[in-house]
């Protein structure tokens, strides 16, 4: 059982440094427009733009980064579903500021 618990802790943390990784040395625009491209085929061309057209739409980031594009939600709740057998990136974690700013405005912006 402390086998499984470790190998769980070294998956999350592999997980969340690929994250970092993604994101690292890029700017909140570039990365929300990336995400509007990759979800919608189309981007805004200012991040209140892109923001407004990704309004409805719901991906674990964990799955965004892995390109699981077909784990899409269009309400928070089924989000937080997925959230807790995929797991949720932990903002404290977030190294590059681009990835601060995309998990600022979804936990700042989302009811």
């Amino acid at each position: 059982k402390e086998i499984k618990k470790v190998k769980k802790q070294i998956k999350k943390a592999k997980d969340i440094e690929k994250v970092n990784e993604y994101f690292d040395g890029r700017d909140h625009l570039e990365i929300i427009q990336e995400i509007c491209e990759n979800l919608l085929g189309n981007h805004g061309d200012t991040i209140s733009k892109c923001q407004k057209m990704l309004d409805e739409i719901y991906i674990n980031i964990f799955d965004y980064v892995d390109e699981e594009y077909d784990n899409l939600y269009d309400n928070k709740k089924d989000l937080m579903k997925r959230c807790r057998t995929r797991g949720f990136f932990p903002k404290l974690e977030a190294k590059s500021q681009g990835l601060k700013d995309l998990l600022e405005t979804f936990f700042s912006n989302r009811n």
